[in-house]
């Protein structure tokens, strides 16, 4: 009886620490940016890549951590880099969407949430040095604290076969490269490149097998968050702190209820406090329409 009681209350203190290192990360980036009234520090990003590296302990996030700084640093200088040249939306996100999946070939790990750092600064019209500075300093902390930690975690080492990576990449980068024309012809450019459906189509195309549960899960859990995300931002007056501890509080719960661990729900919490103002019809509506495409063309193909 005491061994259980023991082991319980064990669970729930690893738990607990796992929760304050992956909040800790977060709030310091939001606190940084709500100090120094700069919100291009903000990296939606960052609550996606802590949360699983943290909390869900992804094997794929953590099984290079320095890659955690060195991937999203690379993508996000260019991004960066391309936002300033005087071309086309849609050139922008196409160039840049080839030179990050290039650059996560090279280095053999598809990281994910680094497509994210390498759109955000196009989608956000981003030209301030201090985003490269956030991104530089946030994931280097992060790196650090998973390479320091994670000899206490068992991580998988196990590698999936670059050929089916290789083929899956070129199809994901024909179905989004059609889905930003697709938005330039209808003039829709503001939801052609949401990072958080990016990063969770990118995941779909590299699984196994994809079901059409999954799918519909996904799809609704993307549209709660974001009206979770966007609703507690206007409820609490635009204030960063509290709409974002509102924010992952409800959609912790709400993930937990239908049973899903899904880091990139975490980034909508956040995606609000940097994107122009709209209402959170418009903006959950966004997220539907795109989440929906993409999920389901990559279902039909896989």
């Amino acid at each position: 009886m005491l061994s259980t009681r023991y082991k319980i209350s064990n669970t729930y203190k690893e738990q607990l620490v796992k929760y304050i290192k992956a909040l800790s990360l977060i709030f310091l980036m939001l606190g940084s940016s709500f100090f120094l009234k700069n919100k291009e520090i903000i990296l939606p990003e960052m609550a996606a890549l802590s949360i699983g590296s943290f909390i869900y302990l992804k094997d794929d996030w953590r099984r290079k951590p320095w890659h955690l700084f060195y991937l999203p640093s690379i993508t996000a200088i260019i991004g960066f880099g391309i936002n300033v040249l005087d071309i086309s939306m849609l050139m922008k996100l196409i160039i840049s969407l080839l030179l990050v999946l290039t650059v996560l070939k090279i280095a053999n790990n598809f990281l994910a949430p680094a497509l994210a750092t390498g759109l955000l600064p196009i989608i956000t019209n981003c030209t301030s040095w201090e985003f490269l500075a956030s991104i530089f300093f946030f994931t280097f902390i992060l790196g650090f604290s998973i390479f320091i930690n994670r000899k206490n975690n068992t991580v998988n080492i196990t590698n999936k076969s670059s050929s089916t990576e290789s083929s899956h990449l070129f199809i994901y980068l024909i179905i989004t490269i059609v889905w930003f024309i697709f938005c330039d012809v209808y003039n829709h450019m503001e939801m052609a490149a949401i990072p958080p459906i990016i990063v969770i189509a990118f995941e779909n195309m590299t699984k196994a097998s994809y079901t059409i549960t999954a799918l519909i899960i996904q799809i609704f859990a993307m549209s709660v968050a974001s009206m979770i995300g966007f609703n507690c931002y206007d409820f609490f007056n635009q204030h960063i702190l509290i709409s974002a501890a509102a924010s992952f509080i409800l959609i912790t719960f709400f993930l937990h209820l239908i049973n899903l661990k899904l880091p990139p729900a975490y980034a909508m919490a956040i995606l609000p406090m940097i994107l122009h103002k709209q209402t959170p019809v418009y903006f959950t509506t966004r997220i539907l329409i795109m989440s929906l495409t993409l999920f389901t063309v990559i279902y039909m193909h896989i």
